[in-house]
């Protein structure tokens, strides 16, 4: 399995498809795609042949403005 990648630029973990990872929200890097994994899973991949990398999302732009509307 490939070496975890540092975001320079977003200082957000990446992670790679097939990778474990907790439950929460991932966005592919690079596109508009989401995974919301309920339990530890594996990311999936697209099958493109291309690498899909993902960064888990902290916060949906749904919750960042209930939050400030509170």
């Amino acid at each position: 399995m490939m070496e975890p990648l540092k975001c320079d630029e977003c200082a957000e973990r990446l992670y790679f498809a097939g990778e474990r990872v907790p439950p929460g929200l991932y966005k592919q890097v690079e596109s508009s795609h989401q995974v919301s994994l309920e339990t530890e899973e594996f990311l999936p991949a697209d099958m493109d042949g291309h690498v899909t990398v993902y960064v888990r999302v902290q916060h949906t732009w749904a919750q960042i403005q209930h939050l400030h509307t509170a």
